[in-house]
C-alpha cells in the first residue's frame, strides 16, 4: 500500500476548473471501459513431484455417531476433521490455521454433544475452540492469553456442563479454568497459586466433584477440588506436610479416586480419596519405609484396581487391589529372574484382564490374568524368542482384543486374539515385506479405527472390523499432489521473498519477480537435506532470516542468515552460538523470537550458553553482529527480550532483568543506552507488557500495572512520559487491550468492558478520550473483534454481532458509523477471514461464503463491492489463499487450484479506469467527478481513488497511484476520455 496519506489538492484555480469543463462538455462521445477482469494466476508450480503424502491422523475422539480428528491433507496443515467411516463422509471440518500453518486441533474432549478441543488460527496462540461439525459452529472459545500468545489449554475434562481444564493467563500464571462452552462462561476457577502458577494436573471427575493436583505456592503440589467456584477449590488434604505429594497416576473406579502419593515417610505408593480430607488416606504402603513402589498405570477391572508397581522383593510388577491393605497384594512375579516385567496396557475381556508383559524369556508379549497367581499366564507367543511383539495395548472391539504386534516376519501390523493362543492372529498385512506402523488407536461403532501406512498412500485413516476384509483405508486425505508450500512471504521492492520445497529439495529460500522464469531458487541452505526456515524479514536491500544449515554435529544450528537475492549474497551472518545448537529453539513456548529494524540495524534476541537469551543487534555483517546487552548478568540465566518495536531511532522491546519482571525497555545499540524505561508493577513481578504498537510518536501498549494500573498505556521513552492512560475493564483484569492500530491519529483497539463484553474501543491518548466505540454484540458478550486495518481513514476489522456470525465490518471512530460492510456467509455462518491486505486502496482477503469455499475476495467498503474475486477451486473447494504480502500493484499469496498442490499464486488487478462514476464508461461526468475532489468540492470515497487515482502513467503507459487526486489525475482521465492515452 502507498505510505502516502491520501489527500485531495485544492489548489485549481476556478478559471481553469471552469476551462476544463468546457473542454469535456464539447467532448460528445464516450470511452467505453475494455479491459476484462483481472484473475489470479498461479506464478509457478514449484514442486511437480507426485509422491506419497500423509495427512498423519491423530487425537481421534468420537462424539455420537462421528469421529473427531486432525490431520493435513498437504494443502492444509493438521486441521480438524470429522469421519462416519466412509470416504465420503471423511471431510475437513474447518481450515482454522488458513493455509499450510498448523491448527494442530488436540486436546479433544466431547460436553453436550459438542467437541471442545485446543487449536491455534493465524492471529491467535493455541486456545479454547468448539465444533458441532460444521464449518460455521468451527470457532474460538476464548481467546485467554489474548495478544497472539498461547494459554494452552491442557486436560479438558467434563464435569456436568462444565469443562474444566488448565490455562495460561499473563496475569494469573497456569491456573484452573472452566467453560459452559461460551466467552462469557469462560472464566478462571480461582487463582491458587497468587504469585505464581498452580499448574493443575491430572484433572479427574469423582461424583460431580473435580479432583486434581495443583501447587498453592505454600504447601507444595497436592490434592485440591473444586465445584467450579473460588471457594469450593480448595486443597483435599496436605498429605505430605514437609513439601508437597506429587499426587499422580490417578485413576477412578468405583467412586474412588486412586492416585499414588509421596506422604514423606512412606515414599510414593497408594492413595485413596473420596475428596473429603478423612476419606483421603494410604491404602498400602507397598515398599516399606521410606521406600517407594511408584505404582503407575491403574485401571480399574471386574471389582479390582490393576496397577504396576515393585516391592522390596520384586522388580516393576503386576499388582491388584480391592483398596484395603489387606486386599493388595501382588498378583505374580512375572519375571522373576531379570528383574522387571513392566506390566502394561490393561484390559478386560470374559473375565480376564489382558496386558503386554515381559517374563525376561519371550520378550513383551500378550499375556492375560484371572486375578490369580496360577491363572497368570501368557496368551501367545506372537514374535518367537526374546523379540518384542506388543506395540500398542489392546482394544476390545465385538468381543474380541484388536491390538498392535510385530511377529519378526510381517512387520508392525494389526492383530486380533479371542483370549487363546490358536485365536491369536494378524488381521492384515496392510504392506507386505514392510511395516504399516499402526497408531492412534480408537474404538467406534464397532470398528477400530488406526493410523497406518499401506506403502502407497502415505499414513491415512484405516478401520478394522477384525477380519481381514473389514480392515480398509477408509480415505486418503492427502492425495498424491505434493506442494512447494510458500510461507514467509516478504518483499523487496517488487521482487518476493519466501520459504518452499521444489521437487529435488526440502525446505529453500526462493524468489519471484512475478514470472514463471523469474522464480528461482536462491540458495540450498542444507545440501544434505531440508532447512529450517523462519521470520523473513526484508531491512532496506537486505533480507535477512532464520536458518538451520546440516543435521547433528555438523550443524550450526538455528543462526541469523542474510541474502541479497543472490547465491553468493546468501549466508550465516555469524555463528553466534557455536555449535548445534544456534540460538532458537523452536517449538519451546518459553523462547519466542522476533525482529525488528532501526535504519538498517536489525535487534533479535541471540542466545549463547553463557548469557542466555539477551539483546543482539546486526548490520548484516558479521563484524557488526554483536551482544548490545546482557540484560540479566545471572551467568546462564535470561531476559527473554521480545516484543520488538522501532520509535524515534530506538527500539523498543519487553525483558526481564531477573529483579523487576518483565519490563518495557529501549536500546540505541549501545550497553549504556539499552535501560528499562519504566518499573510499571514494583517488586520483581513485572507488568508484562503487550501489543507494543506507536502512533504519532508515542509507544503504546497494554500492560499490568500496580494499584489498579490494568489497561492502555503510553510512552515517549523517557520514565515520566511513561503514563496510564485508562483501565479498560476495571472489575476484569484477565482481559487487557489487544489488536492496537493508529488510523489517522486515533488508536483503535479491542478491550473489555463490564457491561459491553469484548468489544471495539479507541483512544486519543487521552482518559477521556479512551472509550467504547460501538457494543457490537449487545450486552456482555463478545464480537470476537480481529484483523484490525486502517484504510483511508476508515478501520476495517472482522466481528461477530451474535446474529450474522463473523463478517466483515467497518468503523469511523463513531457508534453510527460502526456497520458491518456485508454478510458475506449469510445467516449466523461464519465467513472465516482469515487475513486482510490492502492494496491501491481496496481490502484484499480470503474468506468462505458457503457455497464456493475459502477463496480470494475484494472489498471497496461497501456492500456491492465487496466481492468473490475467482472462485480458484471450483464449487465448496478452498484454494486457501494464505500468506499474502503486497508487492508494487500486485498481490501474492499461497494457494491451491486443487491440482497442483499449495504454490505461489499472484494477482495483479486491472489499474485505476477513471470510471469514478461506476457505469462502466468514461463520460463527462467522471472527469467533472475527478475535477470535483482535486478542487476541494468533494470528499473522495474509497471507490474514488480505487478508479480515480490514475496519474502518474509509468514508462508502459500505465497508471501508477500515488494516493493523490489531483489535477493529473483529472487530466489523464479527460486524455483517457479523448482517446489520447489507454491501457
Amino acid at each position: 500500500m502507498n505510505s502516502k496519506r491520501y489527500r485531495s489538492d485544492t489548489r485549481p484555480a476556478a478559471c481553469a476548473i471552469r476551462l476544463l469543463a468546457v473542454l469535456v462538455l464539447l467532448v460528445g462521445l464516450a470511452a467505453r471501459a475494455e479491459a476484462g477482469p483481472a484473475l489470479p494466476v498461479m506464478v509457478k508450480d514449484i514442486n511437480t513431484a507426485s509422491v506419497p503424502v500423509s495427512s498423519s491422523p491423530s487425537g481421534m475422539t468420537a462424539n455420537g455417531g462421528i469421529l473427531f480428528f486432525s490431520a493435513g491433507d498437504g494443502a492444509n496443515g493438521p486441521e480438524l476433521w470429522k469421519s462416519d467411516g466412509s470416504a465420503e463422509g471423511t471431510v475437513l471440518v474447518k481450515d482454522i490455521n488458513a493455509g499450510p500453518g498448523p491448527g494442530t486441533p488436540q486436546n479433544f474432549s466431547v460436553m453436550n454433544g459438542i467437541t471442545y478441543f485446543s487449536a491455534m488460527d493465524s492471529f491467535r496462540g493455541v486456545e479454547l475452540w468448539k465444533s458441532d461439525g460444521t464449518a460455521a459452529g468451527t470457532v474460538i472459545v476464548k481467546d485467554i492469553y489474548q495478544g497472539g500468545e498461547s494459554s494452552n489449554p491442557l486436560e479438558l475434562t467434563m464435569a456436568g456442563s462444565t469443562l474444566f481444564f488448565s490455562a495460561d493467563h499473563p496475569v494469573y500464571g497456569k491456573e484452573l479454568w472452566k467453560s459452559d462452552g461460551t466467552a462469557e462462561g469462560t472464566v478462571l476457577v480461582a487463582d491458587i497459586a497468587a504469585e505464581a502458577s498452580s499448574t493443575p494436573q491430572w484433572l479427574r471427575v469423582v461424583n460431580g466433584t473435580l479432583l486434581f493436583a495443583a501447587d498453592d505456592g505454600l504447601h507444595g503440589r497436592e490434592l485440591w477440588k473444586s465445584d467450579g467456584t473460588p471457594e469450593g477449590t480448595v486443597m483435599v488434604k496436605d498429605i505430605n506436610p514437609f513439601g508437597g505429594s506429587d499426587p499422580c497416576e490417578m485413576a477412578v473406579y468405583g467412586g474412588i479416586l486412586y492416585f499414588t502419593a509421596d506422604d514423606g515417610e512412606n515414599g510414593y505408593e497408594l492413595w485413596r480419596s473420596d475428596g473429603t480430607a478423612e476419606g483421603t488416606y494410604l491404602v498400602a504402603d507397598i515398599a516399606a519405609g521410606e521406600e517407594s513402589s511408584y505404582p503407575f498405570e491403574p485401571v480399574g477391572i471386574n471389582g479390582l484396581l490393576y496397577f504396576t508397581a515393585t516391592d522390596d522383593y520384586s522388580g516393576y510388577e503386576l499388582w491388584q487391589s480391592d483398596g484395603t491393605p489387606e486386599g493388595t497384594r501382588q498378583v505374580k512375579d512375572i519375571n522373576p529372574e531379570n528383574g522387571d516385567s513392566m506390566p502394561w496396557g490393561f484390559v478386560g475381556m470374559n473375565g480376564y484382564v489382558y496386558f503386554a508383559a515381559d517374563n525376561g524369556v519371550d520378550g513383551y508379549e500378550l499375556w492375560r490374568t484371572d486375578g490369580t497367581t496360577g491363572g497368570t499366564e501368557m496368551v501367545a507367543d506372537i514374535q518367537p524368542g526374546a523379540g518384542t511383539s506388543m506395540y500398542s495395548s489392546p482394544r476390545l472391539v465385538n468381543g474380541m482384543l484388536l491390538f498392535v504386534a510385530d511377529d519378526g516376519e510381517h512387520g508392525v501390523e494389526i492383530w486380533k486374539s479371542d483370549g487363546t493362543a490358536e485365536g491369536t492372529l494378524m488381521v492384515k498385512d496392510i504392506i507386505p515385506d514392510a511395516m504399516s506402523w499402526p497408531s492412534e488407536l480408537m474404538v467406534h461403532n464397532g470398528a477400530l479405527y488406526f493410523a497406518a501406512d499401506d506403502g502407497v498412500n502415505g499414513t491415512e485413516l484405516w478401520k478394522s472390523d477384525g477380519t481381514t476384509e473389514g480392515t480398509v483405508l477408509v480415505r486418503n486425505i492427502a492425495p498424491e499432489t505434493a506442494s512447494s508450500l510458500p510461507y514467509q512471504l516478504a518483499v523487496m521492492g517488487t521482487t518476493v521473498f519466501f520459504a518452499a520445497a521444489d521437487t529435488d529439495r526440502d525446505f529453500d529460500v526462493w524468489k519471484s519477480d512475478g514470472t514463471a522464469d523469474g522464480t528461482v531458487l536462491i540458495k540450498e541452505i542444507n545440501p544434505e537435506g531440508g532447512a529450517y526456515l523462519d521470520r523473513l524479514m526484508v531491512v532496506g536491500d537486505t533480507l535477512y532470516f532464520l536458518a538451520e544449515d546440516n543435521y547433528g554435529e555438523a550443524s550450526h544450528g538455528i543462526e541469523l542468515w542474510k541474502s541479497d537475492g543472490t547465491a553468493e549474497g546468501t549466508g550465516m551472518i555469524k555463528d553466534i552460538n557455536p555449535g548445534s545448537q544456534g540460538i532458537f529453539f523452536p517449538g519451546n513456548p518459553n523462547y519466542s523470537f522476533s525482529m525488528a529494524a532501526v535504519g538498517t540495524t536489525v535487534y533479535f534476541p541471540g542466545f549463547t550458553a553463557g548469557n542466555g537469551h539477551e539483546l543482539w543487534k546486526s548490520d548484516g555483517t558479521a563484524e557488526g553482529t554483536g551482544l548490545v546487552k546482557d540484560i540479566n548478568p545471572v551467568f546462564d540465566f535470561s531476559s527473554f527480550p521480545d516484543s520488538f518495536t522501532a520509535m524515534n531511532g530506538a527500539v523498543y522491546f519487553v525483558a526481564d532483568d531477573g529483579t523487576h519482571g518483565a519490563e518495557l525497555w529501549k536500546s540505541d545499540g549501545t550497553a549504556d543506552g539499552t535501560r528499562m524505561v519504566r518499573d510499571i508493577y514494583p517488586d520483581g513481578i513485572g507488568s508484562s507488557p503487550l501489543s507494543l504498537t506507536v502512533m504519532n510518536n508515542v509507544l503504546y501498549f497494554s500492560a499490568a500495572g500496580d494499584e489498579g494500573g490494568y489497561g492502555l498505556w503510553k510512552s515517549d521513552g523517557t520514565a515520566e512520559g511513561t503514563t496510564f492512560v485508562k483501565d479498560t475493564s476495571p472489575f476484569n483484569h484477565s482481559l487487557l487491550p489487544v489488536y492496537l492500530t493508529p488510523v489517522n491519529g486515533t488508536l483503535f483497539f479491542a478491550a473489555h468492558d463490564e457491561s459491553a463484553g469484548f468489544e471495539l474501543w479507541k483512544s486519543d491518548g487521552t482518559t477521556d478520550g479512551t472509550m467504547l466505540v460501538a457494543d457490537i454484540l449487545p450486552g456482555e458478550g463478545a464480537s470476537n473483534l480481529r484483523l484490525l486495518t486502517g484504510v483511508n481513514g476508515t478501520l476495517f476489522f472482522v466481528a461477530d454481532d451474535g446474529v450474522h456470525g463473523e463478517e466483515l465490518w467497518k468503523s469511523d471512530g463513531t457508534p453510527e458509523g460502526t456497520v458491518m460492510v456485508k454478510d458475506i456467509f449469510p445467516g449466523e455462518g461464519v465467513s472465516g477471514i482469515t487475513w486482510i491486505k490492502v492494496m491501491n486502496g481496496m481490502l484484499y482477503f480470503a474468506a468462505d461464503d458457503g457455497v464456493n469455499g475459502l477463496e480470494l475476495w475484494q472489498s471497496d467498503g461497501t456492500a456491492e463491492g465487496t466481492v468473490l474475486v475467482t472462485n480458484i477451486v471450483a464449487g465448496q473447494g478452498s484454494s486457501t489463499p494464505s500468506y499474502p504480502v503486497v508487492a508494487g500493484n500486485t498481490l501474492y499469496f499461497a494457494a491451491t487450484d486443487g491440482g497442483s498442490g499449495v504454490e505461489l499464486w499472484k494477482f495483479s488487478p486491472n489499474p485505476p479506469d477513471g470510471d469514478l462514476t461506476g457505469n462502466e464508461a468514461l463520460e463527462i461526468p467522471d472527469v467533472l467527478r475527478a475535477l470535483r475532489i482535486a478542487a476541494g468540492i468533494a470528499a473522495p470515497t474509497v471507490a474514488d481513488f480505487i478508479h480515480g487515482d490514475v496519474a502518474p502513467l509509468d514508462g508502459n503507459g500505465r497508471p501508477a497511484p500515488d494516493g493523490v487526486i489531483d489535477m493529473n489525475d483529472v487530466l489523464v482521465v479527460l486524455r483517457k476520455m479523448l482517446g489520447v492515452v489507454s491501457w
